[in-house]
């Protein structure tokens, strides 16, 4: 390892520990390793259990993608395979009935919530317009795909809410009235739901 630049110990802060500790490394290498093998092997167990973690969920995401192009592809047969499962359960007048609500409660979950997320990204939106933010639309179907995923809204709003009060463009009671817009605009699924 090279020797440091003597400009490095005037860095602000952290220069001269950072010069401090670069010299150390630069005189003895073996020693500095040796002396770090107690953080080192944390971190490579911190390390591998991050990429153990996301390796399992990019395996979720993959198995789940999986199952929905089967059910999809097989929709049909399977419809046919839970109205037999309730059927035998439940008896065949009992059994087509909880088919038939199993049925309309998913779609009425799946309505309720492309219908609220919708909602919801039309108030950002056009609050976000009013306010003169700027990609308004394209950050509105944002907090549109949150909304369906059923992630917080605010994901978006906040980081406007920033750019309100940061950018100048706006006197202190247009910042406070946008900002409250916004925060009921990002809270107003849970009325909703």
């Amino acid at each position: 390892i090279p020797a440091p630049s003597p400009d490095i110990a005037e860095w602000p802060i952290i220069g001269e520990k950072v010069h401090l500790y670069w010299s150390q490394l630069h005189a003895d290498l073996p020693a500095v390793v040796k002396s770090m093998q107690p953080k080192i092997s944390e971190l490579t167990k911190f390390s591998l259990n991050v990429a153990a973690g996301t390796g399992v969920k990019i395996l979720q995401v993959l198995f789940s993608v999986i199952i929905a192009g089967i059910v999809m592809a097989f929709g049909e047969q399977g419809a046919k395979a839970a109205m037999a499962i309730f059927v035998r359960i439940a008896g065949a007048r009992r059994g087509k009935e909880f088919v038939i609500l199993s049925t309309a409660t998913i779609r009425a979950v799946a309505a309720g919530v492309i219908g609220i997320a919708s909602i919801q990204a039309l108030l950002v939106g056009l609050t976000m317009i009013i306010a003169g933010i700027p990609w308004a639309g394209l950050l509105s179907l944002l907090s549109l795909v949150l909304g369906i995923a059923q992630l917080p809204v605010f994901l978006v709003a906040l980081p406007v809410i920033g750019y309100i009060w940061y950018s100048g463009d706006y006197s202190t009671v247009a910042a406070i009235s946008y900002t409250v817009l916004l925060i009921a605009s990002g809270t107003v699924d849970n009325v909703l739901k």
